[in-house]
C-alpha cells in the first residue's frame, strides 16, 4: 500500500505543533494549506484532554493557549507549580515608542469556575506589570456566577495606536473559542504580533503547492 501523504511534522507535544504552525504561518503566509490531525476540534474533545492522565495537565494548557496564540510560560518539564500564576504570555506592539506590551494568560479547567481565578490574574498582573489578561475556561460560568462582573471590574487598557479601549481582563470559554464565538481582543494583533519568534517567509509558486497533512 502505497502511502501518498506528504508529512511536514509527527510530534506527540503540542508545544511542538504548534511551533510548527507557528513557522509555517511565517514562512508561508496563506500559499500553503495543511491538516493538523490528533488535537481537540470540539469541546468534547477538548475535555478529554484535560482529563487525560496518560500524559501531563501541561498538554491541555498548551493546546488552549494555542487558541489565543499565547506563548507557553515557565519550565515544561516540571511537574506542579512552577509558573507563578502564568500559563501563557502573549504580547503586542502599543504606545507612541511602540514597545512591547505583555498580556498573561491563565487556563483553568475546574468544573465550577471560581470569581477568585479573576482575583488571582489580577494579581499576577500587577506583580508581572501586564497591562492585560485572559483567562481561558474549560467550564463556562454559569449565569449567576460573579467571574464576568469581576472582570469587568478591572477596567480597561487605552491604546494609543488603536485610540480604543480594550477590557484589561477578558474571560474567554474554549467552546467559544472553538467555534469562533469568541476571541481575545488585542490592539494591533497583526504584523506586529512579537509573541513567537519570527521565521523567514518564503515566496512560493502558488501553483506548485500542494495540500499538506500534519
Amino acid at each position: 500500500m502505497n502511502n501518498i501523504r506528504r508529512w511536514i511534522g509527527i510530534d506527540v507535544t503540542y508545544l511542538a505543533i504548534n511551533l510548527i504552525k507557528n513557522r509555517l504561518a511565517d514562512h508561508f503566509a496563506d500559499e500553503v494549506s495543511y491538516e493538523v490531525h490528533g488535537i481537540p476540534m470540539d469541546w468534547e474533545s477538548a475535555r478529554e484532554l484535560a482529563q487525560r492522565t496518560d500524559m501531563p495537565r501541561k498538554e491541555f494548557e498548551i493546546w488552549a493557549l494555542s487558541l489565543v496564540a499565547a506563548r507557553p510560560k515557565g519550565d515544561l518539564t516540571r511537574k506542579g507549580g512552577g509558573d507563578k500564576g502564568i500559563d501563557g504570555v502573549r504580547y503586542f506592539i502599543d504606545g507612541k515608542e511602540r514597545s512591547p506590551h505583555a498580556v498573561i494568560v491563565q487556563v483553568k479547567s475546574d468544573l465550577k469556575p471560581k470569581p477568585s481565578f479573576v482575583r488571582d490574574l489580577v494579581g499576577t498582573m500587577e506583580r508581572e506589570k501586564a497591562v492585560m489578561g485572559a483567562l481561558i475556561l474549560l467550564y463556562p460560568p454559569t449565569d449567576r456566577s460573579e467571574i464576568k462582573r469581576e472582570a469587568a471590574s478591572a477596567g480597561f487598557f487605552h491604546s494609543q495606536i488603536m485610540n480604543k479601549d480594550y477590557p484589561r481582563v477578558q474571560v474567554l470559554t474554549v467552546e467559544g473559542l472553538l467555534n469562533r464565538t469568541e476571541r481575545l481582543e488585542l490592539p494591533q494583533v497583526a504584523p506586529d504580533d512579537i509573541t513567537f519568534k519570527k521565521a523567514e517567509k518564503i515566496n512560493k509558486d502558488k501553483e506548485k503547492q500542494k495540500k499538506l497533512d500534519v
